[in-house]
């Protein structure tokens, strides 16, 4: 969870918030609802908001206000951007996607075609602006360990467990792109406490994503699509790990770059 005091300069948060969402003014200003010059002179310092309108704002980009911003890392919003960039997915409706679609629709980042479906306009920028709004490394659940052994192996571990599990982030990326380092294992798991007491895991503080492993709670989303290979690893959806690499940390937006090269789908996807 990314938490900021406001105490400061509120102007100067905001567009740091907006940033790391990957928004333009116009963009979040559309999703909150207010004009573009609103954003804009909040964020120049040349107006004092009302409570209502910047809570409203960051609360647009999934944010909560009350005298600090709690930024979330959002799973709905990957729901919302799978639900467009794929819609054959076999993705149910999902609690709290629609806001997204309505926010983005507002903002032109999704179009409404004359039959109703949703495309997005620029497929790539959808995908990196839901990694952006769920960021990886601060998903609700995630849990953090010291790394022991290779992918291999912890895989290994993993599967002692019963449990099901899929890869995401770098290792998962890493199968079709040799793009970038995967020096940080993540793994979507059903149960982590379960995972967790079959391997014995080392819980550890994240202060790098140097020789550490996270364990993530399915959440509904990144459930949908997982493949096995030949030699038996799981691996979560293409399009989730690309989204989830947007998300991520170091060099891991590189690889979502990548991916999305690789599968070609940011290009046609809804063409």
């Amino acid at each position: 969870m990314y938490t900021c005091k406001m105490n400061i300069d509120i102007g100067k948060e905001l567009a740091e918030v907006r940033f790391m969402r990957g928004l333009s003014k116009r963009q979040l200003a559309a999703m909150a609802g207010v004009s573009d010059s609103t954003v804009m002179r909040i964020e120049n310092g040349d107006v004092d908001p009302s409570l209502r309108t910047i809570t409203r704002i960051f609360e647009a980009a999934g944010c909560d206000f009350r005298g600090e911003v709690v930024c979330r890392s959002v799973p709905s919003a990957v729901a919302a951007a799978r639900s467009v960039l794929d819609p054959e997915s076999g993705l149910g409706p999902y609690p709290g996607a629609q806001v997204w679609l309505d926010r983005w629709t507002a903002a032109g980042i999704v179009k409404v075609d004359e039959d109703g479906s949703l495309r997005a306009r620029v497929p790539r920028d959808l995908a990196e602006i839901a990694g952006l709004t769920a960021r990886l490394s601060s998903r609700p659940g995630i849990a953090t360990f010291r790394r022991e052994g290779s992918f291999d192996e912890i895989v290994r571990r993993i599967e002692q467990s019963g449990v099901a599990w899929a890869a995401t982030g770098s290792w998962a990326a890493n199968r079709l792109t040799q793009s970038a380092d995967a020096p940080w294992p993540v793994f979507y798991v059903a149960d982590v406490e379960a995972v967790v007491e079959s391997a014995g895991f080392v819980e550890r503080e994240p202060k790098t994503i140097q020789n550490v492993m996270s364990l993530i709670p399915f959440d509904g989303v990144a459930d949908v699509g997982v493949s096995e290979d030949d030699v038996g690893f799981r691996w979560a959806d293409p399009l989730q790990v690309t989204i989830d690499c947007f998300g991520g940390t170091g060099r891991m937006p590189d690889q979502a770059d990548a991916l999305a090269d690789y599968f070609d789908f940011m290009a046609s996807a809804n063409a």
